[in-house]
């Protein structure tokens, strides 16, 4: 019943236990008197020893007594004997009832033997030998060994056994007395000494028996008590639960005559007990009410011992410690003057006690007594459960039906005849079984004959469902269909059915499982395999004895094959590299007090390979010592690269010092930065200094570059916070958001202004979010001002180039007009109107190249005007054409137009021209004789339209295709017929760009090009 011991506090005076008198009534304890058992129990022996010395004395004296009278005698011996026979006989038929009628079964008990020792008295008188001296020591000595026996057999009862002696032996005395002489009168002596001696060894073994009755009688009152409550609370229910507690601890009270007997119940979370049954002896006031819901902090003492386990005794309330004083005051306030509780529990925990009060008087308590009380403590706490147990399974049963009917399991029950009792649907959908099979009555083997059409083997099946209706016990199988499906088959016997045979059929649908299970094999299966190509094992240790286990890798990670290795602690140390054996001995004693094992150290192979392995484990406490249970994996390539890792790193470091490049690091979510030394020396920092919060860098840009990185990095702290916008959380793109940007700082140490480039590169989590950027820094301020000097050059040489071109342009125009004027004039001869021609072609082809220097010049100053609108194409096309149709004609080339008439681009109209003015021209001008120049437009994605110019000329290497749109870079062609500058298709690319578009080439050497224009259509934006 309980864990621990018991808390005794019991000095005072044991109690002499109450004698027995034999022939008393033991106030109930018992079915029958134990003194009466005792006297009955030896009365079959005590007739027999009767009958025996009887007839040996009749034998004996049979020649000096006269026939008829020892005759007589013997009968009447035998019929007394036969009358203690049947009454023994009657006690034993009347069993426990004999005990409510102690007084009268005593009586008839002492009239047979007073009426023994009477008879054996007549016969004295009758067959005394009045002058045969050897024949009266005869009798004396038979009567002597009757007077011994009777001792044993009537010594419970001292009125029994005094009549008995006195009947039997005084006369005896008397004959001796009443002959003459010395020997009649020492035989007198000795018989009354010997009747005085019996008496006083009746009266000690009375003694004894008495003693040991008292105790049998509390112990069978002890088990009367178990019994009765054990009968009552077996035999109560859910609704009778409380009255047969009440009963049991009202025996409990009465039989061990205590006061109040109680039983404490611990709430549900236990934090308080409530008393729900008690029993008060008469004149003693109950105190339930008063303790319902006392909180276990109530009882300081007590409670702490009945939590574990202890029995509390508790002789007088003096005797309790001082600790004690809430309880002593709880029991003066109800008059308790001493207390026995005993703990119940359940499931390791103890849930109530039991106990006994005594009001106004100590009570030392029995062992017995407190043994009765924990084994009554265990009935009530069975019976509790039981009945928790009835209700919950009432509410079960209620459920049950439900249950049944929607579960997916179909379920079948069939009784002996082969009768169909019960089935429910998810069987009649298995099955797929019509209506007239799904009616009440359907035999099983209707069912069987339905089901045979749907198996895989339906011979097996059936000669299977034969074999386990034969069967006592249960079982389970798997039942493949035709349509694929696999059904799980339990079945178990049919209780409670009036005859045996019948069975109760459970099917489920584990298709699905046998899926899943096959794919957990394959699983479980590459799961092996990765940890085999993880190089990870499993190892378990017993660090008392030695021993080690290793699974199938641990041999293979230490080089060892398991047919000729045996593990062991020791063997494993030596394979510990020399160098790494003192942090594997400190890591198993650190290990044994936290009782975690974590260590990477080198192992030496049998084959001198070095290999490097980390251990994981736990320390667990076992039987005989600590055993450890871990993990060792291979971990040298991961070593060697962390290593290789550690270098690179050494190197970049390095790396980057020499560069002079800054590197840093930014923690969006705590908004702190880090940075190296080369960043300390760049921004003018203290060495040292490995970083500090944003504001802190904010405070090293210049004022005017601030706002800029400011809402940068601000804005990637709000996509972090998920802060963007009033909408939901925006992600970032992905990892590799770059950021680069120029910008200026005040150097710390000086404030020296200095140009610097940052390059970072935002990292994002799993969600896509921001959450840090890594970067450099670069003083690019000598770079900077290079680049100021060369645009300063740039805009003197644009400057330069258009004042210039404007210089040209005025004496040309008088050139080029004069020409025509000369051309047009009839009167000059006709040779010398060629060379009019000459030099208005000079002119014009002049005037082109100085229209595109200024248009390059105009353009590197940013000073190109735009006017974008909806261009149609084929009429501006068409325009084009109609521009170099007179050179394609010189040179035999054909044109053929491609755009369809609705085809339209979003650009500015004059520039547009321009540039596919200078991609035909070159198509035309690099064109073979008699070769073909074509125009087509095509989509080339959403609003967006490309437009493709196509000669048949020589086409253009692959590797000189990257220097087509270079300024004055003619590929070559500078020294052949053909006219040029080598800057219309770079005048081109910035038109392009500037409209919003694109340009490219793709050419084969010997099959032309096909140079193209890609721009945005009416619903596009040009930039």
């Amino acid at each position: 019943m309980s864990r621990g011991g018991a808390a005794y506090l019991d000095s005072a005076p044991r109690r002499a236990p109450a004698r027995f008198r034999p022939g008393e009534s033991l106030d109930g304890l018992g079915p029958a008197d134990y003194g009466l058992r005792i006297l009955f129990q030896g009365l079959p022996l005590a007739v027999a020893g009767n009958l025996f010395l009887a007839v040996l004395l009749v034998a004996v004296l049979w020649s000096s007594t006269p026939a008829a009278m020892a005759t007589g005698w013997l009968a009447l011996q035998a019929a007394l004997q036969a009358l203690r026979l049947w009454l023994w006989s009657s006690f034993e038929r009347a069993g426990a009832a004999a005990g409510a009628q102690a007084p009268r079964w005593l009586l008839r008990f002492r009239a047979g033997a007073i009426a023994t020792g009477a008879l054996w008295g007549a016969g004295v008188a009758v067959l005394f030998p009045a002058t045969d001296l050897t024949l009266q020591v005869f009798m004396a000595f038979v009567l002597a060994g009757l007077s011994a026996g009777s001792v044993t057999s009537l010594a419970p009862d001292r009125a029994s056994l005094l009549a008995f002696t006195l009947l039997s032996l005084l006369p005896l005395l008397a004959c001796f007395l009443l002959q003459p002489g010395v020997m009649a009168t020492a035989i007198s002596a000795m018989i009354a000494a010997f009747v005085g001696f019996e008496l006083f060894s009746a009266t000690r073994q009375w003694r004894l028996l008495s003693a040991s009755s008292t105790a049998a009688a509390r112990q069978h009152a002890m088990g009367d008590v178990l019994t009765g409550a054990a009968a009552r609370l077996l035999a109560s229910r859910a609704d009778t639960l409380d009255a047969a507690i009440d009963d049991a601890l009202r025996l409990a009270g009465e039989r061990l005559s205590a006061d109040r007997a109680y039983l404490f119940q611990a709430s549900a979370d236990g934090s308080c007990m409530n008393n729900t049954h008690v029993w008060c002896a008469p004149g003693v006031a109950p105190q339930k009410d008063a303790m319902q819901g006392i909180p276990v902090e109530a009882f300081p003492w007590g409670w702490p011992q009945t939590r574990k386990g202890d029995v509390i005794l508790v002789s007088h309330i003096d005797e309790l410690p001082a600790q004690a004083e809430e309880e002593r005051a709880l029991m003066e306030s109800q008059g308790i003057t001493a207390i026995c509780i005993v703990p119940i529990e359940r499931d390791d925990r103890t849930t109530a006690f039991i106990g006994l009060d005594q009001v106004g008087k100590p009570r030392p308590w029995e062992a017995q007594e407190v043994q009765l009380l924990g084994v009554l403590g265990g009935l009530i706490n069975s019976a509790l459960l039981r009945a928790a147990g009835e209700a919950e399974l009432a509410e079960g049963l209620g459920r049950l039906d439900a249950t049944l009917a929607s579960t997916r399991e179909g379920i079948l029950a069939v009784d002996a005849d082969g009768r169909v009792l019960f089935m429910n649907q998810p069987f009649r959908d298995l099955w797929q079984l019509p209506a007239a099979l799904a009616r009440p009555g359907t035999t099983d083997a209707e069912l069987l004959a339905h089901a045979s059409r749907q198996l895989v083997d339906p011979d097996g099946f059936i000669a299977r469902v034969r074999e386990l209706y034969r069967a006592a016990d249960g079982a389970m199988d798997l039942i493949e269909l035709l349509d694929g499906r696999v059904l799980e088959r339990s079945c178990l016997p049919l209780r409670g059915s009036a005859r045996a045979g019948g069975r109760v059929w459970c099917f489920r649908d584990i298709t699905e499982w046998k899926r899943t299970q096959q794919a957990l094999s394959q699983r479980t299966d590459e799961l092996l395999e990765a940890q085999r190509l993880a190089s990870l094992g499993h190892w378990r240790a017993d660090l008392a004895t030695g021993e080690l286990h290793w699974s199938e890798e641990v041999y293979r990670i230490f080089g060892l094959s398991p047919q000729r290795h045996t593990p062991s602690v020791d063997a494993f140390r030596e394979a510990v590299h020399p160098g790494d054996r003192e942090r594997v001995r400190a890591a198993e004693q650190l290990a044994q007090e936290t009782g975690h094992y974590d260590v990477v150290h080198r192992i030496v192979r049998p084959d001198g390979t070095v290999r490097t392995v980390q251990e994981l484990a736990r320390v667990l406490p076992g039987e005989g010592g600590r055993h450890m249970h871990g993990t060792v994996q291979d971990i040298t390539q991961r070593v060697e690269a962390e290593e290789q890792v550690a270098s690179t790193q050494a190197k970049l470091a390095l790396a980057a010092q020499t560069a002079r490049l800054g590197m840093w690091e930014h923690e969006l979510d705590s908004d702190r930065f880090s940075w190296n030394d080369q960043l300390c020396r760049l921004t003018g920092l203290p060495p040292g200094t490995r970083g500090g919060s944003s504001a802190d860098w904010e405070a090293l840009i210049h004022p005017e570059d601030r706002p800029a990185v400011k809402r940068y990095v601000e804005g990637l702290r709000d996509r972090a916070a998920g802060r963007v916008g009033h909408g939901p959380r925006r992600p970032a793109a992905a990892d590799g958001d770059d950021w680069d940007r120029l910008f200026r700082i005040q150097r710390h140490d000086n404030g020296e202004v200095r140009w610097m480039r940052g390059m970072g590169e935002t990292l994002c989590d799993d969600d896509g979010v921001p959450c840090r950027m890594v970067g450099t820094i670069l003083d690019v301020t000598e770079l900077i001002r290079a680049r100021e000097a060369a645009e300063a050059a740039s805009r003197a040489k644009s400057e330069f180039l258009s004042s210039m071109s404007h210089e040209l342009r005025t004496p040309l125009n008088a050139i080029l007009g004069f020409g025509q004027l000369l051309e047009t004039d009839g009167a000059v001869p006709e040779a010398q109107r060629d060379h009019v021609r000459e030099i208005v072609d000079a002119g014009q082809h002049l005037l082109s190249l100085v229209s595109d220097v200024l248009d390059l010049a105009k353009i590197e100053a940013g000073e190109l005007q735009l006017s974008p609108a909806v261009v149609p194409l084929a009429p501006l096309v068409g325009e084009c054409l109609a521009l170099v149709a007179l050179a394609a004609e010189r040179r035999g080339v054909s044109l053929h137009c491609g755009i369809p008439g609705d085809a339209t681009v979003r650009a500015d109209r004059r520039r547009l021209k321009q540039a596919l003015v200078n991609l035909l021209s070159n198509a035309v001008k690099y064109n073979r004789e008699g070769g073909t120049v074509r125009v087509a437009c095509r989509p080339a994605g959403e609003h967006r339209v490309r437009i493709l110019v196509s000669d048949e000329g020589p086409g253009i290497a692959p590797e000189r295709q990257a220097e087509l749109f270079e300024p004055f870079n003619r590929l070559g062609a500078e020294g052949g017929t053909i006219e040029g500058f080598g800057i219309g298709l770079n005048i081109t690319r910035h038109l392009v760009d500037a409209m919003g578009g694109a340009i490219g080439v793709k050419s084969t050497p010997g099959s032309g090009s096909t140079f193209w224009v890609a721009l945005p259509t009416e619903r596009g934006q040009m930039h």
